[in-house]
């Protein structure tokens, strides 16, 4: 008795009680089984009417149920003929969700499944029909986008313009939801690519890295201010100096390539000790008085 108010909003079964298989004594649709008979022989008066107020309430129910399936049924068969057409499953049915039921490419989604399980032997067939042609239909049109789409890849890898690329495909505008300028796959690039043969995705993804190298040799990275060392002094001040005094020039331009860390370039004839202070070599024979000992020369 104390499962009969689930019983009465629509449970199922096993759901009405924890305790007792609900199965064995009344059926889904408001009635009762062998067993169900013989315990209501044994019930009170009170308990009788109870039970039989759950039986009624749980027909009128069932008979809602089945309403509102049939109506489901009838608007999903009458959404087939465009769904056979390919047409996209929003624009199928104005008074039913289609994607609720089936896929894009003619499968069944859970709910789908459920409501085949209520489908007359005609109707199954009926359904059974339309998803086989509505996968054909995908098919041939996600081949012929795939063609289109190769067509793409040698300007592409080529660094032409995506307008370009997409007039040469029959893409036009639509390319930009497939590829990016600087070489990559957009969300409907991505897509389609999972659907490719293994060669097709071979050349795509080497068109994809002859686009990139192409973008970076361009497109070098410029060398910010803060990687360039900084001149003590221009190079015009060198050449101009390079006309009044050589020496000069030669010293200041030895400065600037140990300054940067480079050496000092071998056509200018300037070791790197030539900036250094020149200390001249006195020989034994060159000692004068001046350089003679303070005490006088030795015995």
């Amino acid at each position: 008795m104390a499962g009969l108010d689930n019983y009465e909003q629509g449970f199922k079964l096993k759901d009405c009680s924890a305790t007792l298989p609900f199965n064995t004594y009344v059926t889904d649709d408001g009635r009762l089984h062998a067993l169900g008979h013989n315990m209501r022989t044994r019930m009170s008066s009170a308990n009788k009417a109870r039970l039989d107020k759950a039986l009624l309430v749980r027909r009128n129910t069932y008979d809602e149920r089945l309403k509102a399936n049939d109506l489901v049924t009838k608007r999903l068969l009458a959404g087939l003929a465009n769904y056979e057409r390919g047409v996209s499953l929003r624009g199928c049915a104005q008074d039913i969700h289609l994607n609720i039921y089936l896929t894009d490419d003619g499968h069944l989604m859970p709910q789908g499944r459920v409501a085949y399980k209520r489908l007359s032997r005609n109707d199954k067939a009926r359904l059974d029909q339309a998803l086989a042609t509505r996968k054909e239909v995908i098919a041939q049109r996600t081949s012929e986008e795939i063609d289109n789409f190769m067509t793409t890849i040698e300007p592409y890898a080529k660094g032409r313009s995506l307008r370009e690329c997409g007039s040469q495909s029959g893409l036009n505008r639509k390319v930009v939801t497939y590829l990016s300028p600087e070489g990559g796959l957009r969300p409907r690039g991505k897509r389609l690519f999972e659907k490719m043969q293994p060669d097709q995705q071979d050349r795509v993804l080497d068109a994809i890295a002859k686009r990139q190298r192409r973008a970076k040799s361009e497109n070098p990275a410029p060398i910010l201010s803060w990687q360039q060392p900084e001149m003590p002094f221009l190079m015009s001040e060198i050449n101009q100096n390079a006309m009044a005094d050589p020496t000069q020039t030669e010293a200041m331009m030895t400065a600037v390539w140990q300054f940067t860390g480079q050496a000092v370039p071998g056509n200018w004839g300037i070791p790197l000790e030539s900036v250094e202070p020149h200390i001249d070599y006195v020989g034994g024979d060159a000692v004068g008085a001046y350089f003679q000992h303070p005490n006088g020369p030795e015995n």
